[in-house]
């Protein structure tokens, strides 16, 4: 049980400093884009943008999931 704590902590952490380079990187983009109003997102910058608010969602969704089921398994 431990080292599931231990590599679920570690996944957690993995994801906070992804998505806070994300944010971050985003911000320069954002920055960049005031400077240059003419430039917009490349399509990478999209596809790496859909696929964070789809790993959020599916994170969020499992969390949840989890949450029912373990609430579930202490109904009589």
């Amino acid at each position: 049980m431990n080292t599931l704590k231990t590599k679920t902590n570690r996944l957690v952490i993995t994801i906070m400093l992804f998505m806070q380079d994300f944010v971050f990187g985003v911000r320069r983009r954002w920055a960049a884009m005031k400077e240059n109003p003419q430039a917009g997102y490349s399509a990478v910058e999209w596809i790496v943008i859909v696929l964070a608010v789809l790993a959020i969602a599916a994170i969020v969704i499992g969390a949840i999931t989890a949450f029912v089921n373990a609430q579930t398994a202490k109904l009589p």
